[in-house]
């Protein structure tokens, strides 16, 4: 198994980090959502005990929609400027041959 520079570690547990706090966002909005959408009886009384429990779900869609942008555009810029830096010249893994040999790409 290979390494993986400290960078690009250190950037999957950001990106992550950054996806959970989206999802979150739209998970905690998603009673919102669907009583924007159905709007019904029934969502009525669900937001309206939601709210006096204390629910607002402006500030998780809020913090889903400023961090969706920042995530794409710092996905886009890894890999298109810094991941294409960083790959070594990697032997792809080929099927053994029966002399034992690796095969070539031409023999494949």
């Amino acid at each position: 198994m290979g390494s993986q520079s400290t960078a690009k570690t250190l950037f999957l547990l950001v990106s992550m980090v950054g996806w959970l706090a989206i999802g979150g966002g739209l998970i905690y909005g998603c009673p919102w959502l669907y009583h924007l959408m159905v709007h019904s009886e029934r969502t009525t009384l669900w937001m309206q005990n939601l709210q006096a429990g204390g629910y607002h779900p402006e500030p998780g869609l809020m913090a889903g929609a400023i961090l969706l942008p920042l995530e794409m555009v710092g996905n886009w810029w890894w890999s298109t400027q810094v991941e294409p830096h960083q790959t070594p010249n990697r032997q792809p893994n080929l099927p053994e041959v029966e002399d034992g040999n690796r095969a070539s790409k031409e023999s494949i």
